[in-house]
């Protein structure tokens, strides 16, 4: 799916720079009035331009991808492979697997339903 929106993702990016590229002026003019004044300089405040973009996940591709690799890379690394949205916080997910009691299968066990 990502593959199929490269093309406007391309185009997205060009526009950032153009964005980015405004920013910095409005920072430059706002340093300037700032720098007027004798109690503040404009080296005192720092801008930091930062972008986020709200690609589809494909959910699907991304739990086969965490199951081939179960057993091949730690929990954490594959807890950390997902979106915030899906596992918030890696850590507080690594101990909630560490109270679960595993399950366990009734064949193992020799028990018949």
């Amino acid at each position: 799916m990502l593959f199929k929106v490269i093309g406007l993702e391309f185009r997205a990016s060009k526009i950032d720079t153009y964005y980015d590229k405004g920013l910095q002026d409005r920072n430059r003019l706002i340093n300037d009035v700032i720098g007027m004044s004798k109690d503040i300089k404009p080296d005192d405040y720092k801008m930091v331009i930062k972008h986020k973009r709200n690609l589809p996940v494909d959910r699907e591709a991304l739990f086969e991808m965490a199951l081939k690799a179960t057993g091949i890379l730690s929990r954490e690394t594959i807890l950390r492979m997902f979106p915030k949205e899906i596992v918030d916080d890696v850590d507080k997910e690594l101990e909630r697997l560490e109270g679960e009691v595993p399950e366990v299968d009734l064949d193992d066990l020799g028990i018949e339903d």
